[in-house]
């Protein structure tokens, strides 16, 4: 069996995939077994939206299988807040981050000799102050 913090990132993951316009942010406190569950934007955790029924699912799952930890899903304006984040589910970002990373052209050698610094003899910091 995987563990609690494992559980959980799965299946935020799972959600991010079927619902692509939500953001959820976990943090696991580990030391009073709390996981806490952020929903964004805010009308996707109101009653009747379309995670509602989700969230019901990841509730009764978790209990049965982690019946000594807690588990707190909230929006993002709630009082509680996420402070340390664990994990963000969002297909959203990860779609970005895919094509950042496509993107991204490994410098090789040492950056600071690739640095150009020309351009700052040409700044005037007189007009700055």
């Amino acid at each position: 069996m995987s563990s609690s913090k494992e559980f959980v990132i799965k299946r935020i993951d799972e959600i991010a995939e079927a619902l692509p316009q939500i953001q959820l942010r976990y943090e696991h406190r580990e030391v009073h077994g709390e996981h806490i569950i952020e929903v964004s934007p805010k009308y996707l955790y109101e009653d009747d939206s379309e995670f509602e029924e989700h969230e019901i699912s990841l509730y009764k799952d978790f209990i049965d299988l982690f019946p000594d930890e807690t588990i707190l899903v909230i929006s993002s304006d709630d009082i509680i807040e996420v402070e340390s984040l664990t994990h963000v589910a969002c297909r959203l970002l990860k779609k970005w981050a895919l094509k950042i990373k496509e993107n991204v052209t490994p410098v090789k050698g040492n950056v600071a000799e690739k640095f150009d610094d020309s351009y700052l003899s040409e700044i005037d910091y007189s007009k700055a102050a």
